[in-house]
């Protein structure tokens, strides 16, 4: 971890084809693992898939020190889990 607190800088992107949300956290450093054993990101990864199904991405990335979570969205639910009132 860095001493200063570092920043997280948060970008969201809208074209015809969905949304792009890119969150930059640059308080890690640049040996830092990213950690997938915790419930977070697991959670958020598969509650994207029953939500947007293959109109969905979810990454993550490291680079310079940066950690880097990128996903993107249709806007449009999976038509199996779309629930009609």
């Amino acid at each position: 971890k860095r001493s200063d607190g570092g920043a997280i800088n948060v970008y969201l992107e809208s074209n015809n084809v969905g949304y792009s949300l890119v969150i930059v956290n640059t308080s890690c450093d640049a040996h830092s693992k990213i950690n997938f054993v915790g419930t977070g990101l697991i959670n958020t990864v598969e509650r994207l898939k029953y939500l947007y199904g293959e109109k969905s991405n979810f990454q993550t990335s490291q680079r310079n020190g940066e950690t880097i979570v990128t996903f993107w969205i249709s806007g449009k639910p999976y038509e199996k889990n779309n629930l009609k009132s």
